[in-house]
């Protein structure tokens, strides 16, 4: 009937110790975890604000953009076309911009469903 160690003995003792160390384990991976979602979260945050305003920037150069293009075909001026070119030019820096706005934001939202599906994960573990 040796299955279970008994107390005050070494292997008692090390059985001990290794399931502390398993549980502190797990506690600070989840705390990490926790830790890292936040710090994404509030991240989502302030790039979700920066694209709104890259909405409404790309929205304006966009129209100033169609303003100058018109422009530029009544008048038929060297200035007008430059000034078209100059107008297109701030809009695809804008779009490029907005573009990766939305690529980091979607990044972003893959490693919080990451870290939530390994929270989860340690949540499971520790119901055991």
């Amino acid at each position: 009937e040796g299955s279970s160690p008994s107390p005050g003995t070494t292997s008692f003792m090390r059985r001990r110790k290794l399931l502390l160390w398993h549980f502190l384990r797990r506690v600070m991976n989840r705390k990490l975890l926790e830790r890292r979602l936040k710090s994404i979260g509030a991240l989502l945050r302030r790039q979700r604000m920066e694209l709104s305003i890259a909405d409404e920037q790309l929205r304006h150069l966009k129209n100033e953009a169609d303003d100058a293009r018109v422009r530029s075909l009544v008048s038929e001026t060297a200035l007008a076309d430059r000034e078209r070119r100059g107008s297109d030019q701030q809009a695809r820096a804008m779009y490029r911009h907005h573009t990766l706005l939305s690529n980091e934001i979607a990044e972003l939202e893959m490693q919080q469903d990451e870290l939530l599906d390994q929270i989860a994960v340690l949540a499971e573990g520790s119901d055991v």
